[in-house]
Order: C-alpha cells, then structure tokens, then sequence
C-alpha cells in the first residue's frame, strides 16, 4: 500500500520517477543494442530534467503526508537526479524566490551576456553553476533568519508545510516584509533538511562508488551524461523563463509557457509567474490560478504557447531581449525588490 499522497495526481510523478529509474539504471544490469544507444541516452536525459520538475515541486509542497516518507523520497529523487534534492532550497527557494532574477539572484540572467540566444544558453548553464558554488561556499550559515522564518509560522518561499488557514496573498506579502526587515540573508537550511541533505549526499557518493565498481564505463554514458544533462537543462529553461522580463513587477518578473503537452510532462512547470506568486501552490491548481490571478495582467509577449517554437525561433538566432525588456507594459504592478539590510 503506498503511503498517502497529499494530492492523488501526485501518483503519475512516482511513475515518472519509475521510468526515469528504469531508463537510467537497466542498461548498466543488461545490455542493449548499439542502435539504441543514442536514443536511449536521450530519453534518459529528458526524464532526468522532469525528475527535476517533480524535485522542485517536492521542495515547494511535499509529495507525502508523513515527513519520514518525504525524507525518503528526497533520497529516492536524488539517485534519480545525480545531485542531492534538497541541494536546491537555499539558491532557489530562498534565494531565486526572493529575488527572481535581479542582481542578487544567484541564477540571474544577465550571468547569460550578450550576443545570439545560442551562446548565451550555454554561457549562462555554465556561469550558474560557477556562481551556485562561489555563493554557497562564501555564504555564512544565518541561523537567524531560518528562527524568524520559523516563528512567523510562514513557509511560503520554502514550501516545507501546506498552511491550512489564512490568505496566502496576505501571508506572501508578510513573508517579503519578514525577509526585507532581517539583517541576514536566508542561507541556513533547517535542522531537519541539513539532516536529509547529509544524508542524500552520503547515499550518492556510495552509490555512484558502487555503480563504477559494477559497471564501469556503461555508468558514465547511460547515468551520468543524462544526470549531466537533466541538470543543465533545469538550468536552461530558468533563463528562457526569466530573461528580459521585469525582476521587480508582480506579474511581469517572469514568460510563461502553456502548451498543455509540454506542461503534462514538466508538471506545469511553465506557469512561472503564477508559481512566483503562489510558491506552494500544488502544480494540478497552477493552470486555473494563472488563468485567474496572472493573464489579466500580464503582458501578451510572456505568454508563449510552445519552448521547442520559442528556442528555435524567437531565441537561438536572436540577440538579449533586454533591450526589448522596457516595452512590457506594468506600470500599475511593480513591487520594491526586498533587499535584506546588512550587518552593521
């Protein structure tokens, strides 16, 4: 009997989880033609980079009642990853949440540069990842901010518990005004996801030790590339999302992408500018609250119906879209970034 899931539409991401499994795992067990070589390797890297969505929706709203499951499962999604799940809360949770794309945003777009869409994407992939390790490393743990957190009993931005009661709009506002009053910036995990972040990196490393030992090479090309490539594609669609858009408005911080396809197989992930205003708002009510909250106000130029139609022809060939940045029109939604005061 599997243990009970908070939403039942959550059962279709432990199945994708399964195949991502299934994908990256049975070929080192047993082997398979040459011919399906390529094409295995690539549907192992697509389910890598849902893998992350169903990550990120996990790290927003747990998938399961009971903690201990959910604990569980972050071990589960990060042999499915290659990196630890609950690595992502502090760069993004705390911190892209907080600052959605302005400068202080770890995985801000301007890391991308200039030039064509098709040197900026792999520029910024690499740039983030520098710039995710540089922070953390230079980032002093600040116990104080996760006891504020805690004490306003309001976990949007981190997502670790569903609030049963109250506004979430008033509560989304109450958390910016907490974080904008704090003299420390939010870079320490709770004691129970430092436990759960330990333990997943402990896991990783002896089972990436065991599948070398077991497997050899067959580990590097059908694992670790599409580990390599579901990462980096996470990375990617976080610039088409927030490039050129307006960090410091309510609705136009972010491009939104609503082909029903493709947001059935990320989780609706490509509604981002309503998962910025509802952080824990479970991915099966994302497509009516954009509809509802989001499209009356946004810009038609960040509602894009197809990524595949945008990469290739609004984006690939076509140089930083900052310049077209200030023809979105938000004058009546703009917000003050938070920025948190510093010591002394």
């Amino acid at each position: 009997m599997l243990p009970q899931l908070k939403y039942p539409a959550d059962l279709r991401s432990l199945i994708f989880v399964a195949i991502a499994y299934f994908l990256l795992f049975f070929p080192l067990l047993h082997p398979i033609p040459n011919y399906l070589t390529l094409i295995w390797i690539t549907a192992s890297s697509f389910l890598c980079f849902i893998g992350g969505a169903i990550n990120h929706n996990h790290k927003h709203l747990p998938i399961f009642e009971n903690p201990k499951i959910n604990h569980l499962f972050n071990i589960i999604l990060t042999l499915c990853l290659g990196r630890s799940a609950t690595e992502i809360v502090v760069p993004h949770n705390y911190n892209h949440h907080l600052y959605r794309g302005s400068e202080n945003d770890w995985i801000n777009p301007q890391l991308a540069g200039t030039g064509l869409g098709i040197i900026r994407l792999p520029r910024y992939i690499v740039q983030s990842l520098i710039n995710i390790a540089k922070r953390k490393r230079t980032s002093e743990a600040q116990t104080e901010c996760i006891s504020i957190l805690n004490k306003t009993n309001n976990l949007t931005l981190l997502g670790n518990r569903q609030q049963a009661t109250g506004n979430r709009e008033k509560r989304f506002s109450a958390q910016k005004n907490v974080f904008a009053n704090m003299r420390c910036s939010p870079q320490t995990l709770p004691d129970d996801e430092q436990q759960s972040l330990q333990r997943e990196k402990l896991t990783l490393r002896l089972f990436i030790l065991i599948l070398i030992i077991l497997s050899g090479w067959k580990f590097l090309i059908f694992t670790l590339i599409p580990w390599a490539v579901g990462i980096a594609s996470l990375l990617g669609i976080n610039l088409l999302q927030h490039e050129g858009c307006q960090p410091k408005s309510r609705y136009q911080n972010s491009r939104n992408f609503t082909s029903p396809l493709g947001n059935w197989l990320l989780f609706n992930n490509g509604y981002h500018t309503i998962h910025h205003l509802r952080p824990t708002l479970h991915w099966t009510l994302l497509p009516a609250a954009h509809e509802r909250i989001v499209q009356p106000h946004i810009d038609a130029q960040l509602e894009v119906r197809s990524i595949l139609k945008y990469l290739l022809f609004d984006y690939f060939f076509q140089h930083s879209p900052f310049a077209n940045s200030k023809t979105l029109t938000s004058p009546d939604n703009l917000v003050a970034e938070i920025t948190p005061k510093s010591n002394g």
